[in-house]
């Protein structure tokens, strides 16, 4: 039986990967990240995030704060609806 450490595994599930890379360059309004998807993604610069999930729908994240970890799977950040930058994924 597999145990389940709710402290430790979250903990794990949070930590920033090794294997992270700036999207502020491939933000566009129609094509794909160059990766995809995204495990999750760290915010740097406070503001606006809109996305495209790998099954096609959208969401934009108001209002993002600085230093704050998005926990979305996505394809594509939209370039002309979001004002958050240094947006760094992780995979």
């Amino acid at each position: 039986m597999t145990s389940f450490d709710l402290n430790r595994d979250a903990l794990n599930a949070m930590t920033p990967s090794d294997d992270g890379e700036k999207l502020d360059a491939q933000f566009h309004d129609t094509n794909n990240l160059t990766r995809t998807p995204t495990t999750y993604l760290f915010v740097g610069v406070a503001g606006d995030v809109a996305v495209e999930f790998p099954g096609g729908g959208l969401a934009t994240y108001k209002n993002v704060g600085a230093g704050t970890y998005l926990m979305v799977r996505v394809v594509r950040i939209d370039a002309t609806l979001t004002t958050a930058s240094e947006v760094i994924g992780h995979y």
